[in-house]
């Protein structure tokens, strides 16, 4: 998946995850299928394959570091036994709009130990930045366009707007 239950335990800590959930996976699971899904919805314009995919979601520091010229390593030193950090390359707002979307489908459940207006703000939040993105006022930096259909020649990505003048209501 997009995210997992670590991205969820930004938004609402550990023990309130278990208790909404009563040790029930499924039913966290459900809720950040949910909050993709329904963040997809309002990305017509952009390649979702592309954006919400699970494969690699880490990148290794060092693979970031080794094109940088430095005199001596900056990892040279770093204990072997301590996990290395790591940078995630999914796009951080899609990231928070997803987790902020599947923490208010899980949280409909029961908001034991949770403040239910933060999250619910939050939710607003992200739907009015879907809205912009959806009707194209707020266009991400790395968000791919999704492709053109070889079969129509259709390019999905364009937008199309269109519209009159004000009705005109003259009395007299």
């Amino acid at each position: 998946m997009f995210i997992t239950r670590q991205d969820i335990l930004t938004l609402i800590y550990g023990e309130k995850v278990d208790a909404i959930s009563r040790q029930d996976e499924q039913l966290l699971t459900s809720a950040i299928a949910y909050g993709i899904e329904e963040v997809a919805g309002y990305m017509g314009r952009f390649d979702t394959a592309t954006l919400l995919a699970s494969a690699d979601i880490t990148q290794d520091i060092g693979d970031l570091l080794d094109p940088l010229d430095f005199e001596t390593d900056p990892l040279e030193d770093v204990d072997d036994d301590i996990e290395p950090l790591t940078l995630d390359n999914r796009d951080p707002l899609l990231l928070g709009l997803v987790k902020v979307c599947a923490a208010w489908q899980f949280i409909a459940i029961a908001n034991v130990g949770v403040d239910y207006a933060v999250i619910q703000d939050r939710y607003e939040k992200a739907i009015e930045t879907l809205k912009l993105i959806q009707s194209g006022k707020l266009t991400p930096r790395n968000w791919p366009p999704k492709p053109v259909n070889p079969s129509t020649g259709v390019d999905p990505s364009q937008v199309f707007i269109y519209g009159s003048n004000p009705r005109r209501r003259n009395h007299f």
